[in-house]
C-alpha cells in the first residue's frame, strides 16, 4: 500500500484519523509518530480535544470548527512534516506484523504500550491521571482517573471492553462487530458513536451520556435506546434504568479542561468544581446557593476559581482536609 507523503496529507493526517477517514497506511504512520515522542503525543491530545469539541459545535456556542482545525494544523505541521517520510517504511512494518497499540497520556508524562492482538489487558487511571488509548479498531478511549478499563481481543461478532468508573468513548463505525462495554450493573452496545460512561463502583447510580450517535443501555431487567444529548441513568437502589433529555458540556471539562457557567446557581457550580476538581465543595450556607454565576474558564486552577467566587459574591472560603467550605460573611464572622 501506498502512503501519501505530501506535505498537504500530512497537516490533516489527525484530524483524517479523527472522522474515520484514514487509511491503513496512515494509522500504522500516525501510531508510529505518536511513538516518537512525548510532544507528539501532546499534539495528539489537544487535537483530540479540539476535534471533540468542533464535532458538538452545534451545542457550543464559541466553537469554530474551521477555527480549531486551523489551530491544530499549525500546532502540528512542522513536526509531521519532519518525520513524515521517516516514517512511511514503519508504516508498512506495522501492517505487516499485525500488531495492536495503545496510546495513554498520564498527567505529567507520555507513554506507548504495545500488546499483541491476543492479549486481555487491564489498565487502571489512579488518581491525577487520566490516560488516552487507541484502540485497534482506531476506536479512542479516555479513561478518567480513579477508574478501569479491562480491554479483551476483538472476536468475529464483537468488540468488548469493561469498565469501571468513567471513560470517555468515540467508537468507530463498524456494524459487523457491535462495540460492547459492561459496567457491574448495564451492558452498552453501539455500531459507532461518541459518548460518556460513568459507573463508580461507590455510587448509587450509572450513567450514559450520548454526545453523538444511537446507544444501546441494557440492564437486568431493561433496555433504552438513547439518542445524542441524551443520557440513560440506571438507579441501582431501585434496579430502575431510565432516559431523559440532556446536555451539558461541562459533562467533557475533565478531558477538555473547559468551564461555562450561564447564570448557573452556586450550589451547581460547586458540584460541577467538586467534579472536576476532584475535591468536595460544600455550600455553607443556604442564603448563597442560589446565586448566579456567568463565567467561562480555560484550564482552571481551583484557587483561581475560588478566588473569583470569593471576589464576585463577597463569601469566605474555608479550607479543611478533606473539603471546601463557601460561606456567607455574615455568618463566619
Amino acid at each position: 500500500m501506498q502512503l501519501d507523503t505530501s506535505h498537504s496529507n500530512a497537516e490533516a493526517l489527525f484530524w483524517k484519523f479523527f472522522a474515520n477517514e484514514a487509511n491503513e497506511a496512515e494509522k500504522a504512520f500516525l501510531l508510529s509518530w505518536l511513538k516518537e515522542s512525548d510532544e507528539n503525543k501532546k499534539a495528539f491530545k489537544e487535537a483530540r480535544t479540539a476535534y471533540i469539541l468542533s464535532k458538538h459545535a452545534k451545542h457550543i456556542d464559541t466553537i469554530d470548527e474551521n477555527k480549531e482545525y486551523n489551530k491544530f494544523e499549525a500546532a502540528i505541521s512542522s513536526r509531521v512534516t519532519v518525520m513524515w517520510k521517516k516514517f512511511a517504511v514503519a508504516a508498512s512494518v506495522i501492517i505487516a506484523v499485525g500488531i495492536s497499540i495503545f496510546i495513554f497520556q498520564k498527567m505529567n508524562k507520555s507513554e506507548v504500550v504495545i500488546a499483541q492482538q491476543a492479549e486481555s489487558i487491564s489498565y487502571i487511571s489512579e488518581k491525577g491521571q487520566t490516560k488516552d488509548f487507541i484502540l485497534p479498531d482506531s476506536s479512542t478511549v479516555v479513561l478518567r482517573q480513579k477508574s478501569k478499563l479491562l480491554f479483551f481481543p476483538e472476536s468475529k461478532s464483537e468488540r468488548l471492553v469493561k469498565l469501571e468508573g468513567e471513560a470517555f468513548f468515540d467508537v468507530r463505525r463498524n456494524p459487523e462487530k457491535p462495540f460492547k462495554i459492561q459496567t457491574k450493573s448495564i451492558s452498552i452496545e453501539v455500531l459507532g458513536t461518541s459518548f460518556i460512561v460513568n459507573a463508580h463502583l461507590d455510587q448509587n447510580y450509572e450513567e450514559v451520556r450520548v454526545l453523538s450517535g444511537t446507544v444501546k443501555v441494557t440492564s437486568a431487567l431493561d433496555t433504552v435506546i438513547v439518542k445524542a444529548n441524551q443520557i440513560a441513568v440506571f438507579d441501582k437502589l431501585k434496579n430502575e434504568l431510565s432516559f431523559q433529555n440532556y446536555y451539558d458540556k461541562n459533562d467533557i471539562a475533565w478531558q477538555t479542561n473547559e468551564l461555562a457557567f450561564e447564570a448557573t446557581e452556586l450550589s451547581k457550580v460547586a458540584i460541577k468544581l467538586s467534579d472536576y476538581f476532584d475535591k468536595k465543595i460544600i455550600i455553607a450556607d443556604s442564603a448563597i446557593s442560589h446565586y448566579p454565576l456567568s463565567a467561562n474558564f480555560s484550564s482552571p486552577d481551583l484557587n483561581s476559581v475560588l478566588t473569583l467566587l470569593q471576589l464576585t459574591f463577597d463569601i469566605e472560603i474555608e479550607h479543611t482536609d478533606s473539603v471546601i467550605l463557601l460561606k456567607n460573611k455574615i455568618i463566619s464572622q
